[in-house]
This record gives structure tokens, sequence and C-alpha cells, in this order.
């Protein structure tokens, strides 16, 4: 994400894949882990603080076969977040009596 930190997320604010045409745009859904994702499942994680989004990963299993975790968005197709918001966190704090006059009201 090009402005991170990412502040938690509302209902719309989501990451959409380009589907079929390019006006058409599928939600896929934010999970904190793949653990329970199976391989047609559109879900994503991000990365709050460095707004670093993942998808699924594949993982070879122990006896060598490959175990697909959360979907994988064909190659060629938009990636955008409907929406997000971001913010400084601490770091965009200013210390108590800083603030004197405001700019508009």
């Amino acid at each position: 994400m090009q402005n991170a930190p990412i502040l938690l997320r509302e209902t719309g604010e989501t990451i959409e894949i380009e589907g079929e045409t390019e006006e058409e745009y599928e939600p896929w859904e934010e999970v904190p882990d793949f653990a329970d994702s199976g391989p047609d499942d559109r879900h994503f994680t991000l990365d709050s603080v460095s707004g670093e989004v993942a998808f699924g990963p594949v993982v070879r299993q122990p006896l060598g076969e490959e175990q697909q975790y959360g979907r994988i968005p064909p190659a060629g197709r938009q990636i955008r977040f409907a929406a997000y918001r971001s913010g400084g966190g601490v770091l965009g704090n200013v210390g108590q009596g800083t603030i004197t006059a405001l700019r508009s009201s």
C-alpha cells in the first residue's frame, strides 16, 4: 500500500481484483492467516504497519505434495483497494498545547 500504516478496515474497505472485464471487480476477504484457506478461497492478509499485502502461499507438505492456501489472482489482472484509511500513529501526534489556531473550521 502506498500510504501506511493502515487503519483497521471498515465495511467495504477491501481488496478488489479485476474480473473478466475491466469494469468488473471481485472483492476478496481479509483473513488473519491462511491456515483455514482452501485453494479457491479469495483471501489475503494485510500487514497494517508496513502496508504489505500477501496472497495465498503454496506450501510443500512432508510427503512432497504441494498445498495451495488461498487463491492467487490471475496474472495480468488489476488489483485495487476499494478504500482504505491511513494514519501516522503515535508519530503523527503533536504535543499538548502545540496547536493554537485552526486553519479552517
